[in-house]
């Protein structure tokens, strides 16, 4: 995702003229928002803890 977020910050949609096509738009998104990246660390974040502590919960 944080692929998608560099490609809107260099506004690809725009650089290949995809401004008019809905699903390009869409998909890509059209707007740059570094509160998106620091979401998507977060989350990871919390990911890696809960995966952590359910292996070793099912481990012992």
């Amino acid at each position: 995702m944080v692929f998608v977020e560099v490609m809107q910050y260099f506004k690809i949609i725009e650089l290949l003229n995809l401004e008019s096509n809905k699903v390009a738009s869409t998909i890509m998104g059209t707007s740059f928002d570094v509160k998106d990246i620091l979401c998507y660390l977060i989350g990871s974040i919390a990911l890696i803890i809960w995966e952590n502590r359910r292996r070793l919960y099912y481990n012992e």
